[in-house]
């Protein structure tokens, strides 16, 4: 992407430090700066800030942390740098490296106590190409808990739905303020081992109903989860946007699939299949796409939605006599 000389841009508000993603790096910054009285302004392109933190583990590695002391693990920023070049082959920055090393400890120690982001530190594994113990992580050991905390720092709103009884669940965000989405409880199989019922959040974003969902693996549980979700939306500019788990298309009665036409994840790494749909009513679809993969094996997928205008349907009749208005008052 070319970068513009600033002599050529015009812009309407000038702030002191630009952030640009809203992810556990980016928020973490944003917070460090806010705390120094500085004006932050924090760029996120996904719709929700979550980044790559809250689709993998969450793990954080750091050395000499009040954490690993509690545990009883002897650990230097000294181990921790010489760890980071190896498990790199020497390919990374080495100054770097030994400035990260030398201010993990403080940074942990900043985001538990002060800003109460539940860590602890990993105590029954090392993990791989580490030499010591030097991870830190939430209890669940999923980074989407470290989000939940970090996204309440930082401006926009918010809202998580948990699944019962998992480290999963849905979530929200816009920088427009919304009310409270109305949960949509789903048809659930009535086999016994089945997982905890799924749910929908309804979502009000000005004057278009959002339904975020993850649908069921089962292939007719899944469409009888959509036409009830569709029932809830009738009427209504809407869309149901989120991972179907469906194989095959979607046909709900009302409901156009605007969704991107790749594939958004790839079983077992190979088989490619489009989990991840947008079925949109009373809306048009001016841009499909799908972000990279991050640590999670589900491609983002990107849309921008726009109530569509109605067209008015004449009378065939009605049209005709219109032409030959047209018609006559050529030849005057």
């Amino acid at each position: 992407m070319p970068v513009l000389p600033a002599e050529v841009r015009i812009f309407d508000y000038a702030v002191p430090l630009i952030i640009v993603g809203a992810g556990a790096c980016g928020s973490v910054a944003a917070l460090a700066a806010h705390e120094r009285g500085v004006e932050v302004l924090l760029l996120e392109r996904d719709p929700v800030p979550r980044g790559s933190t809250a689709l993998s583990g969450g793990q954080i590695p750091a050395a000499g942390t009040r954490l690993q002391k509690k545990a009883g693990i002897d650990d230097t920023p000294e181990i921790l740098e010489g760890d980071i070049i190896a498990k790199a082959e020497g390919q990374c920055d080495k100054a770097i490296a030994r400035h990260i090393a030398r201010e993990s400890a403080k940074t942990i120690d900043w985001l538990a106590e002060t800003h109460k982001l539940p860590l602890s530190c990993i105590d029954d594994f090392v993990y791989p190409g580490h030499s010591r113990m030097h991870m830190h992580a939430s209890p669940s050991r999923f980074g989407a808990e470290h989000m939940d905390v970090l996204t309440h720092k930082v401006p926009g709103h918010y809202h998580r739905l948990p699944w019962p009884g998992r480290i999963h669940g849905l979530a929200v965000w816009s920088r427009h303020n919304f009310a409270t989405p109305h949960i949509l409880p789903l048809p659930a199989s009535a086999l016994p081992g089945r997982v905890p019922r799924r749910r929908s959040q309804i979502v009000q974003i000005g004057e278009i109903t959002f339904a975020n969902v993850h649908l069921s693996h089962g292939q007719l549980l899944n469409r009888r989860q959509l036409l009830r979700i569709a029932g809830a939306l009738r009427g209504k500019p809407s869309a149901i946007i989120g991972d179907y788990n469906a194989v095959g298309p979607s046909l709900i009665p009302g409901f156009a699939d605007v969704g991107p036409r790749e594939a958004t994840h790839f079983g077992a790494d190979v088989v490619p299949f489009r989990l991840d749909r947008c079925l949109a009513h009373g809306l048009i679809c001016s841009f499909a796409g799908t972000l990279d993969f991050g640590p999670s094996d589900h491609k983002p997928i990107v849309l921008d939605l726009q109530i569509a205008v109605a067209r008015v349907r004449r009378h065939p009749l009605q049209r005709a006599r219109r032409r030959l208005v047209k018609i006559r008052a050529a030849f005057r």
